[in-house]
């Protein structure tokens, strides 16, 4: 490999395009919308790329912040940044970038509430890798809020209202996912030297991440059940029961990501997620219950 694709490839991981699929979020207000359109596809998707590129520029931001913890961990220590391979002041002129250029197209072609969006992502970012990123719950909580705010960017760019019950699972199920994270982190015993690692093994003796697993695990099961409700416009006996067996195979999900977890393959959500042919194979069954049940 030459050097120049070297150099391009380690910016290409810099700016962790594997994370963008949380960011499909976005989408989901024009999936619930009552009406489709390719206009409002492409606006939709041209606003999913926008923000994750903005939302890039925060995951570089969030490496320089942690540059010294990220060479005393065993993978992260090959980030781009942490190795040496993107220098400080590169990184930084590329996270700057990357919130401008985004920020000026958002500006000029989406409402400017949808701009503040972007925003007050990034201001919730920068406190959580700050300061609320030690704090127990607050974290949870903080990056809940994150999320939360992919779908409002999503409701607010194709004038959807989203449901209190959908704001609830999504709420409740990224608790759930923060948790699962750093129990991973917990159980994985090359991190024993590491800061953070010591910290959550303080927060889990005074509160199990086993426990709050299951609790928001078992909250977040729930909520999705009275949400899948609230959709069946029409309820028939084949509905119903894809409804049913979405949910307790959803359920199922649950269960599987905590003993992944557990087994410390859930520091990184999305990699751990793809890498379990298992969960793909079961979030792709979830999907079409739901595409069958919803339409």
């Amino acid at each position: 490999m030459s050097l120049l694709s070297s150099k391009r490839l380690s910016y290409l991981k810099a700016l962790r395009p594997w994370q963008w699929a949380k960011n499909l979020l976005i989408l989901v207000p024009f999936i619930l919308s009552d009406s489709y359109s390719f206009e409002k596809l492409l606006y939709s998707l041209v606003l999913f790329f926008l923000f994750s590129l903005f939302v890039s520029g925060n995951y570089i931001l969030n490496d320089l912040s942690d540059i010294h913890l990220d060479k005393n961990h065993p993978e992260k220590k090959d980030r781009p940044i942490a190795a040496g391979d993107i220098t400080p002041y590169s990184a930084t002129k590329l996270s700057l970038f990357l919130f401008l250029i985004p920020g000026v197209i958002t500006y000029l072609f989406y409402e400017i509430k949808v701009l503040f969006l972007f925003f007050l992502y990034l201001g919730v970012a920068v406190l959580y890798t700050k300061y609320l990123k030690f704090i127990n719950l607050i974290d949870a909580v903080s990056i809940s809020f994150l999320f939360i705010i992919r779908i409002v960017i999503g409701g607010t760019a194709t004038n959807v209202a989203i449901t209190i019950y959908l704001y609830v699972f999504i709420f409740l199920m990224s608790i759930f996912i923060v948790y699962l994270k750093k129990n991973s982190i917990l159980n994985k015993k090359s991190l024993e030297n590491n800061l953070f690692y010591k910290t959550l093994k303080q927060q889990n003796k005074k509160f199990p991440f086993k426990n709050t697993l299951f609790l928001f695990g078992g909250l977040a099961n729930l909520s999705l059940l009275f949400w899948s409700f609230t959709l069946l416009t029409i309820i028939t006996t084949d509905k119903l029961l894809a409804l049913v067996i979405y949910n307790m195979i959803f359920l199922y999900i649950t269960t599987r990501l905590i003993e992944s977890s557990t087994a410390s393959k859930l520091e990184d959500f999305v990699d751990g997620v793809v890498k379990d042919k298992v969960l793909l194979i079961l979030f792709s069954v979830t999907l079409f219950l739901f595409i069958y049940f919803y339409f």
